[in-house]
């Protein structure tokens, strides 16, 4: 252990160019603390290594701030009731400690105790699941990618379910003949089923094929790859058991306006947003859809924009801007 320790801070002051402190203990709490020493406790000997310390040092053994707010309440009251150092607290029985402060209070006791602490452990991340296709001959019609598309969506959507995996993005990826390649990146908030894949795909290829997304293909499409991104359980994530009323609506909205996007290329669908400036007209900008607007933008109106804000109003005040309440009607010039 102590060669191990000399190791490890060796590997650390070349690697990184950092000093680094090695503590090894039969529990984690009593590594934790040794590593405060650079010490090494002997086997059997981490319960009588804690006893002396004062019990806001477990505070450093616990790995969120969740359990930290938690403890922090319970160790005020062990204070008042005159528990001051973790040997005080791991002398009582555990079962009568886990009665009076439940869960919490046997957490704390298990590491007063220097007893195994579970560690918090993280699945690997899982890998990207692809699906392809050589489009032999080559595709320039939007109806033949779409009949290639939904093989490949419902191939793609099988591997999911097989890998019980859910998606937060998917990639369509299209290469020509030319080899030029085409890539677009979709956001799912939900699973998708292979109909909904299937659309996606077809939107998008209808939106590339036909030229209007921005990027027309320079020759003929001669391979297609779907690719799951950002993979979880399947079943992780789960809906509200009461949805808004407009929640539904949203989505499908959402779903009509990605369509729409494709097909005109990116920054094709815009949004109204409301911005400074002097009168109702100015006060409309228009920004791309699902962008994060920003407040109180417009360069024209970052240089007129004269004074403080007005006492009770959250838009600041502007040069010969029109008062409140706006008029309903804006003539026409």
């Amino acid at each position: 252990e102590e060669e191990l320790a000399a190791r490890l801070i060796e590997s650390l002051a070349r690697g990184a160019d950092v000093e680094c402190q090695v503590g090894i203990a039969d529990s984690l709490p009593g590594a934790v603390l040794a590593a405060r020493q650079s010490m090494i406790v002997p086997p059997g000997a981490t319960p009588e290594f804690l006893a002396p310390r004062p019990l806001r040092s477990a505070l450093d053994c616990l790995t969120t701030c969740r359990l930290r707010q938690e403890v922090l309440g319970l160790l005020e009251i062990l204070a008042r009731l005159g528990l001051h150092t973790l040997g005080d607290l791991a002398a009582l029985p555990l079962k009568d400690v886990a009665a009076r402060f439940g869960i919490i209070g046997a957490r704390l006791h298990r590491l007063a105790s220097g007893t195994d602490h579970q560690v918090p452990r993280g699945p690997r991340p899982a890998k990207d699941i692809s699906a392809g296709i050589s489009l032999d001959p080559p595709v320039e019609r939007a109806d033949a990618a779409a009949f290639a598309a939904r093989s490949l969506a419902e191939d793609l959507s099988d591997r999911l379910v097989a890998a019980g995996a859910a998606a937060g993005r998917l990639r369509v990826e299209a290469q020509c003949q030319d080899g030029g390649e085409l890539t677009r990146l979709w956001l799912l908030e939900t699973t998708p089923s292979a109909v909904e894949l299937t659309d996606r795909v077809r939107w998008q290829l209808e939106g590339w094929l036909a030229g209007r997304s921005g990027r027309p293909p320079s020759a003929p499409l001669t391979r297609l790859s779907l690719t799951a991104l950002e993979l979880s359980a399947a079943g992780a994530s789960q809906a509200g058991l009461w949805q808004a009323p407009d929640q539904r609506a949203a989505a499908r909205a959402a779903r009509a306006a990605h369509r729409v996007e494709s097909l005109l290329g990116a920054g094709g669908v815009q949004v109204p947003l409301l911005v400074e400036g002097r009168d109702p007209r100015s006060r409309v900008r228009l920004t791309p859809w699902g962008e994060q607007p920003g407040a109180g933008t417009g360069s024209a109106g970052r240089t007129a924009r004269t004074g403080a804000p007005a006492a009770g109003s959250t838009t600041p005040a502007w040069a010969d801007a029109l008062p409140r309440p706006s008029p309903s009607l804006v003539p026409v010039p």
